[in-house]
């Protein structure tokens, strides 16, 4: 059994304050009635970002305008998926298609049955859609890896990310003078990304593991490497940088998103986020999505 040491100095978080996160994450989900709403005071707010939940057991999050809504990724059942919008009071009739950043079964596994459900296609790189798991999906449409799409009224930019996958990709959402920013599950943001994703109102931006909790943490050397590398996630610290790089005037909310339940921790990630916005004087909000709970910024 991997020991912890029993402070970590840097965050002075105790051996036991890590250990009850951790089995506060890994036990059930919280209350799914009581959705966390982030009202933004935004000049154009044409946009709605609804995180359905975020992690490594499931992935799902809508971006919404008042003409129809575009899905990204299912990696909860339908069933499940379907349950949590009808908790966060949205409509799943208002889906007009869903966007698959990659086949990894957390992002991917309940894509088939909800596009069934809904009548509505797969938008997927094209790298991704000859993945045999995913070829085979009767509704799937591939793309460009740097296509744009209309896709409910919404219009979508997608760039190539960087991660263990066959194509994966990350987006841009565009409605009426409102933009928001999406990119999880990348070891890096390229230039083109950080340009796409510059003068969002909402930026959605992974902070997967705190270095240090994951250099000291029970995965085997391997995937520790793995996570760390150039095809692997963004760290809290990645994140930062990146976000230093981001801050615009019109930025209002940073979601940090995709936290490792074992490596991480939201009052890490969180406070890293929120001290780079501080560092800049800058007045966005920082929030971190979860697995088990839904997320609402307008």
């Amino acid at each position: 059994m991997h020991h912890l040491p029993e402070d970590i100095p840097e965050f002075a978080l105790t051996k036991e304050r890590v250990l009850a996160a951790r089995a506060a994450d890994e036990g059930p989900c919280p209350d799914l009635s009581q959705p966390v709403r982030i009202e933004c005071p935004g000049r154009i707010a044409s946009l709605e970002l609804i995180v359905i939940g975020s992690g490594s057991k499931g992935n799902c999050t809508v971006v919404a305008c008042d003409e129809g809504a575009v899905m990204v990724d299912c990696g909860f059942s339908a069933r499940h998926t379907l349950k949590r919008l009808e908790l966060a009071g949205f409509d799943p009739t208002r889906v007009a298609g869903i966007i698959l950043t990659h086949e990894h079964a957390d992002h991917f596994s309940g894509v088939d049955v909800l596009s069934r459900k809904l009548d509505v296609p797969i938008y997927t790189a094209e790298g991704t859609a000859r993945v045999p798991k995913v070829a085979k999906l009767a509704n799937i449409l591939p793309v460009h890896h740097r296509a744009q799409l209309r896709v409910g009224g919404i219009e979508v930019t997608c760039f190539p990310t960087s991660h263990d996958a066959a194509d994966p990709i990350g987006m841009r959402f565009e409605r009426g003078g409102d933009a928001v920013g999406y990119a999880t599950d990348t070891g890096f943001l390229s230039a083109e990304g950080r340009e796409l994703l510059s003068d969002c109102r909402v930026l959605a931006l992974e902070s997967n593991h705190d270095l240090q909790m994951l250099r000291l943490g029970p995965y085997p050397g391997y995937l520790k490497q793995r996570i760390m590398g150039d095809e692997g996630h963004l760290s809290n610290e990645q994140a930062s940088d990146t976000l230093a790089s981001l801050l615009c005037n019109r930025l209002e909310c940073i979601v940090g998103m995709h936290l490792s339940q074992v490596n991480n921790l939201p009052e890490l990630a969180s406070r890293s986020l929120a001290g780079t916005v501080r560092q800049h004087g800058h007045p966005a909000q920082t929030v971190c999505a979860s697995q088990g709970r839904t997320l609402i910024v307008s």
